[in-house]
């Protein structure tokens, strides 16, 4: 389980529970800023990071929570 930052009240406090739907993309950094690079879309962060180094002219990204949560992505 993810560790998600979530406001309670006034207070801010820190949650070992899974975002909200739609959850954002991992990797939007890399998409804007290569806007115009091909995207590749890879299951899990360490994936993407991974195709990042791998392969620099593309754009990786991927979804938070696995592969039964690809749906829940915005």
């Amino acid at each position: 389980m993810p560790l998600t930052l979530w406001r309670e009240g006034v207070r801010m406090a820190w949650r070992w529970k899974a975002a909200p739907v739609p959850r954002p993309l991992y990797g939007l950094d890399r998409l804007a800023a290569q806007s115009a690079a091909t995207v590749l879309i890879v299951e899990g962060e360490k994936a993407a990071d991974a195709a990042a180094r791998l392969f620099p002219d593309f754009a990786a990204i991927t979804w938070s929570g696995g592969s039964k949560a690809a749906g829940k992505a915005d």
